[in-house]
């Protein structure tokens, strides 16, 4: 079921990346979902936006999500 999940490696070894820098290196891949979360600058609100996408799709994103930063995926 992983087939579909693209590691970028080096994307974690950068933490210097402004998000504009980091959205637009995304910018490179033809999408048909995402999930963007962040944190707003001044309120230091979590932010959570997709595209069209279910809730269930979106917990299976976030759990991959979950096991690639823990390096078992």
């Amino acid at each position: 079921m992983t087939d579909n999940v693209i590691s970028h490696p080096t994307a974690w070894a950068r933490t210097d990346l402004t998000p504009e820098q980091a959205l637009q290196g995304a910018a490179q891949y033809d999408w048909e979902t995402v999930v963007i979360v962040g944190f707003a600058k001044d309120s230091e609100e979590l932010i959570v936006r997709s595209s069209e996408m279910s809730r269930k799709d979106a917990l299976w994103i976030a759990e991959h999500f979950r096991l690639h930063a823990l390096d078992r995926l």
